[in-house]
């Protein structure tokens, strides 16, 4: 039990696997008490053939949320032990019918009394608890429903990337500038080079930037994940109230963990520290995931507008 204390959430699916062999043990000595033939596990099962009278092996899965597989596999098990019997539908091959025999509505008969004391007792241990046992697991199940674990796991781990991704500013004159200054060269280089042609317009961005961005009043910006540098970003001044996003860059072995997004944030930001009002960019539309990018972080369409590089198809803008 200390252990349990101890771990809290983080085990509380092995807490609910011990409670439930506990309850397990405890219902099988109660069945022995009551006379009972029935195996604990066929419980659900059978109690919703009562419930219903008779019903098809797909509607009692559907009914008490358990597989086809595994009903279909315990109603064997119930048929063998001369519990119910199982017939194809006449109508439907693929459907069997089930119904309970004579042994079954005589363990049903059994069962009545055993039944009404553990309402009884249930009532009491729920009775002695803060909050109601039944009504927890429920509401813990329809949190599951809207979005499983598997799928909160997922997304915890993206997020948990995510947060790892450190953004750095390139500034004029700083102990590690030249080094930024590569590292912003080398990703925009490859990622020019994997998708279009170095044209002159990236040279001079490149090659130049201490000069023609930080000097000029823009900024450069770099994410790093594990140490590594694995995207850049760079602000271009253009005029007193407008700068250019410009040359967005992520590293292959990057894709997939939000750094173009914290890096366009990070853009944002800086633009708004540096008392920058529009925010304006050229883009490709064969970077889908890039204008995608764009358009969550509040850019839109601009329907004309002139550029100095060929592959240009598309600009945008946001006002700050």
């Amino acid at each position: 039990m200390e252990f349990y204390q101890r771990a809290g959430k983080i085990a509380f699916g092995s807490y609910l696997r011990r409670l439930g062999e506990m309850m397990s043990q405890w219902a099988t000595q109660v069945y022995t008490m009551y006379d009972v033939q029935l195996e604990v596990r066929w419980f659900p099962i059978f109690q919703a053939i009562i419930w219903d009278g008779g019903t098809t092996v797909t509607e009692l899965a559907e009914y008490v949320g358990h597989t086809h597989a595994s009903v279909s596999q315990t109603l064997k098990e119930m048929a063998a032990a001369k519990i119910v019997t199982l017939a194809k539908s006449p109508e439907d091959k693929r459907q069997t019918h089930v119904q309970l025999t004579a042994k079954g509505r005589k363990e049903q008969a059994k069962m009545l009394t055993m039944l009404e004391d553990i309402e009884v007792v249930m009532t009491a241990i729920f009775a002695e608890c803060s909050t109601n046992p039944l009504a927890a697991l429920q509401d813990y199940e329809r949190a599951l429903q809207r979005l499983n674990y598997t799928e909160r796991m997922t997304a915890q781990r993206k997020e948990r990337t995510h947060s790892v991704v450190k953004i750095i500013e390139c500034k004029q004159g700083g102990k590690h500038t030249k080094e930024y200054l590569e590292a912003y060269k080398r990703l925009n280089y490859a990622w020019i080079k994997r998708f279009f042609t170095v044209e002159d317009g990236d040279r001079k961005a490149l090659e130049a930037a201490e000069h023609t961005i930080l000097e000029s009043g823009g900024a450069i910006l770099l994410a790093t994940l594990d140490g590594e540098y694995v995207g850049a970003v760079a602000l271009i001044a253009m005029n007193n109230d407008t700068v250019e996003l410009a040359k967005m860059a992520v590293a292959e072995a990057a894709q997939g963990k939000h750094v173009g997004w914290k890096l366009g944030q990070a853009a944002l930001e800086k633009a708004r520290e540096m008392g920058m009002k529009r925010v304006y960019l050229e883009s490709n539309t064969v970077l889908a995931p890039a204008i995608n990018l764009y358009y969550k972080l509040g850019f839109t369409r601009l329907p004309e507008f002139s550029s100095p590089y060929n592959r240009a198809n598309i600009a945008m803008e946001i006002w700050l």
